[in-house]
């Protein structure tokens, strides 16, 4: 394998404020704000450079301050933008979220309007690239003519970040060109048609997205760990304990994981370990991503 992975999706400004306390509605609740780069397809990207890939990331960029920020910590962390659109004159997408005290989201705004800007046009000028890489991983923020056109024009193995229940519906009618899809358990419902309230009825839902091409299924439970399933095996690989500071970014970062595990010939319950691995370390940082991800962090023989 090349080691070089297309990652297609979202960029934009993190602005993360913990409150000390109890949050209190129509108020201004004392805590910490803090600014760092985000966006899932940039996560994803960052994570999987801190795993050692040669990572091109295919997103919209702006021409402002924070568009510049981003080219900094890109350039920092060996990601390449050759691919990236520019768009002179246009601000970046900002995701702005308020979190409790034991840092869980309590709501958040997302403007992530120029992913629109990478449209199918765009990407058949790179798709020389992107199937020269190993796979392909793509966030559900771009357009669903787009995740079309990925699917109908990639020779390599496609990885999907739902995102969203109503951004995964964007992939339901083609789920079944991807390789992976790591959905949680409400966009598992929606992908499937399943109800996901039960254990049964999650491992229906994965058995639905296999029977319509889909190679790999990770549910991600939250607290709960992962649920995985192919054609022949399953289960769940339970949570990583660890104190919990930024629930942003965790599902990038198992994201990143799985993708990681595949290329390396992990089993798919190795790779479900990896995940919650990955999510873990997520969460104990103010960030969206962990400096300190590594290969001997995430590999299920290290824990």
């Amino acid at each position: 394998m090349s080691n070089k992975i297309a990652v297609v999706g979202g960029i934009n400004t993190d602005i993360s404020g913990t409150s000390y306390d109890a949050l209190r509605e129509r108020d201004s609740n004392p805590g910490k704000v803090s600014i760092s780069p985000g966006g899932v397809g940039r996560n994803i990207a960052e994570n999987l450079a801190l795993l050692g890939f040669e990572v091109e990331l295919i997103c919209a960029l702006g021409s402002d301050e924070f568009a510049l920020m981003h080219e900094r910590f890109c350039q920092k962390r060996h990601i390449g933008l050759k691919y990236a659109v520019r768009v002179p004159g246009r601000r970046s997408d900002i995701y702005i979220c308020v979190n409790e005290p034991s840092g869980e989201m309590r709501l958040a705004v997302s403007d992530t309007e120029s992913c629109s800007l990478v449209t199918p046009e765009y990407l058949a000028r790179c798709m020389d690239f992107i199937n020269c890489c190993d796979i392909c991983v793509l966030d559900a923020n771009i357009s669903r003519e787009s995740i079309e056109f990925l699917a109908s024009y990639a020779s390599v193995p496609l990885f999907l970040d739902p995102v969203s229940a109503a951004k995964a519906a964007k992939a339901g009618d083609f789920i079944g060109s991807f390789h992976t899809v790591k959905p949680n358990r409400v966009e598992a419902g929606m992908l499937s048609g399943a109800d996901t309230s039960t254990e049964e009825g999650l491992f229906a839902a994965a058995d639905s997205l296999l029977s319509k091409g889909v190679r790999r299924v990770f549910i991600s439970l939250g607290e709960e760990g992962i649920l995985y399933a192919d054609s022949s095996n399953r289960g769940k690989a339970p949570p990583v304990p660890g104190k919990v500071v930024n629930t942003t970014g965790a599902g990038d970062a198992a994201t990143a994981a799985l993708a990681w595990g595949w290329i390396k010939g992990l089993s798919i319950s190795e790779c479900a370990k990896a995940a919650c691995r990955a999510s873990a370390l997520a969460l104990e940082c103010e960030s969206a991503v962990n400096g300190m991800m590594s290969e001997e962090a995430i590999h299920p023989g290290s824990f």
